[in-house]
């Protein structure tokens, strides 16, 4: 590079994908060092937007060269450049058709403003802003352009408003939907037929789509009428993913024998967007029967419910051989409704049945000899959930962020008396067009009251997925004796990830790989916090939305651990995903 002042010549040479590296390691792994045209002019283009971008508006490639080495094995590339002045913005003003829109309305949407370095990117994004205010007013043909006049070392900007007619929706057509009712898909869209047009909501239309969770891809195109200026057709082309999974499993283990399973999980249910969940497990050691129904929109409100039945009996020789069982037998109801746009309160009421019976050892004064004494108690657990979610889609988001804060408190008209408390959150902030920087934690506390204790079966367990990825699954917290897991009252996680997409597939749509970094642990109780107890792991993960629903699976090495703790390097899971 020569003839450049404005800037280092190392940093206009950071523009270019090409090019010889000063770490040999770099050019041996990638591409850097190998010329393509393509990359050049790519980098040539990124150059030329940059000195437009800080006000160099004269800015020209006056001379390209290239020189090949003798053998022809290398390329010497000399650009250079005349940056010209840098120009400042002077007036700013608008002219043509405003409506109802004020001149300080316009003006306080610039980010640019006079006597600041001319930026054309700026001026472009200002411009948007203004069309999209316009067209959520019906304009939705509203041209604007953009005059400039130089005089000098400054930039006047004339903005030229043509606003044309108040567009309304004819019709809205959706297509691409094979399995999904159309009824499911007009209910997240903002406009009805016959209302005003409006950008806005339709890019929010196209948002809660993709956050159902049914589509993997949605698009929404006006197209004009013909013979006609005021009304337009909506085209919503939608593109049906995988929305549930069926399984069945028959398996053997020296802890649970053999088991049988079978289930169902689908939030989309033959395309009514109702969500059915049953399930069906028999071993030794655990059996379970649940069905869980729920319909989000049973009114035109944005009202849900839910209801469901279940019964468990689990005997857990985990801790010590004839440690407990516990036979539970219930049912659940909820009702939601939307607060806003992006959050809804849901409430819930569940009424258990359960009978504990506990083994000699396990009843001794070293575990759990008090819970143990009551063989049979009923709960009533009052429920009541808020979320809030920005996400930009529901299986792989790439942007936005998702929060929950949950709190159930089992009544005194039962024999258990405890609450539980849960927060969480996810963020999601693209680095680029491929990296995305996932953020995520949450806090857990549970109690009992009015002198009872949380029932020892219900207390937080950590390690595995969901939890620090590396350590056995239920293996953090506090101990028993015998140095098997007692879960505790606190939970605390944290995790880091970087996700991208499968790029060593072609067809990796579905796909998607990741680095993270997990910790946290559980604590027995809030005034048991140590630092000193945290554990850390690294690893990297996998998912895969396949057609029996979500696979997950990771590689994981602690990084902060015990001597002591229950090291699971590999873990794999079906119904996850990032």
């Amino acid at each position: 590079i020569s003839g450049n002042k404005a800037f280092e010549s190392i940093e206009i040479l950071k523009l270019f994908e090409i090019g010889k590296s000063r770490n040999i390691l770099v050019n041996y792994f990638t591409n850097k060092d190998l010329f393509t045209e393509n990359e050049l002019q790519s980098g040539l283009d990124l150059l030329t937007q940059k000195y437009f971008d800080s006000g160099y508006l004269d800015f020209k490639i006056l001379d390209l060269k290239t020189e090949f080495s003798d053998n022809n094995e290398k390329i010497a590339i000399n650009i250079e450049v005349n940056e010209g002045i840098q120009y400042k913005v002077g007036d700013i003003s608008f002219t043509g058709q405003l409506g109802k829109i004020t001149y300080d309305d316009l003006k306080k949407l610039l980010e640019i403003n006079s006597g600041d370095v001319f930026n054309r990117q700026l001026v472009i994004s200002d411009i948007q802003k203004i069309t999209d205010l316009y067209a959520d007013q019906g304009y939705a043909f509203v041209n604007v352009n953009p005059i400039t006049s130089d005089f000098l070392d400054t930039v006047n900007i004339t903005i030229d408003i043509f606003l044309n007619k108040k567009v309304y929706v004819n019709r809205i057509i959706i297509t691409g939907n094979t399995r999904t009712l159309d009824e499911v898909i007009r209910r997240e869209i903002g406009i009805s037929e016959g209302g005003l047009y409006s950008r806005s909501t339709l890019r929010e239309s196209i948002m809660s789509l993709r956050r159902l969770g049914y589509f993997s891809n949605v698009e929404i195109e006006a197209n004009d009428i013909p013979g006609v200026n005021d009304k337009i057709d909506l085209l919503v082309q939608v593109e049906e993913t995988k929305t549930g999974a069926v399984n069945f499993s028959v398996s053997h283990s020296n802890t649970y024998g053999i088991s049988f399973g079978a289930g169902i999980k689908e939030k989309n249910i033959f395309g009514s967007g109702n969500t059915l969940n049953a399930e069906f497990k028999l071993s030794e050691s655990y059996n379970r029967l649940s069905f869980y129904f729920e319909d989000p929109n049973y009114n035109d409100q944005g009202h849900s419910i839910s209801y469901g039945v279940f019964a468990s009996e689990i005997k857990d020789d985990d801790i010590m051989r004839d440690s407990y069982e516990i036979d539970t037998k219930g049912l659940s109801l909820g009702y939601g409704i939307p607060l806003t746009k992006n959050t809804r309160i849901n409430s819930s009421l569940e009424y258990s049945k359960n009978e504990v019976k506990c083994g000699s050892s396990f009843a001794s004064a070293s575990y759990e000899s008090k819970q143990c004494l009551d063989k049979s108690n009923d709960e009533f657990k009052l429920g009541v959930n808020w979320s809030e979610s920005t996400l930009n889609d529901f299986m792989y988001p790439t942007d936005g962020k998702s929060n929950s804060i949950d709190f159930g408190i089992a009544l005194p008209i039962g024999d258990y008396e405890y609450y539980q408390f849960n927060a969480s959150h996810q963020s999601y902030e693209p680095i680029n067009d491929n990296l995305t920087l996932k953020l995520s934690g949450s806090l857990g506390l549970a109690s009992g009251y009015g002198g009872k204790e949380l029932p020892f079966y219900k207390r937080y367990f950590g390690g595995g997925s969901g939890s620090v990825r590396g350590f056995g699954n239920k293996s953090l917290g506090p101990l028993y004796p015998n140095k098997k897991s007692k879960g505790g009252e606190l939970s605390i996680l944290g995790s880091a990830n970087i996700i991208s997409p499968a790029l060593f597939f072609d067809d990796n749509e579905n796909m998607r790989m990741s680095a993270f970094i997990d910790v946290g642990n559980i604590y027995d109780q809030s005034s048991d916090i140590s630092l000193d107890d945290l554990r850390m792991s690294s690893g990297v993960g996998f998912a895969y939305l396949s057609p029996i629903g979500a696979i997950g699976m990771y590689w994981s090495v602690p990084i902060l651990k015990k001597s002591g703790d229950v090291i699971e390097n590999f873990g794999f899971s079906l119904g996850t995903g990032f």
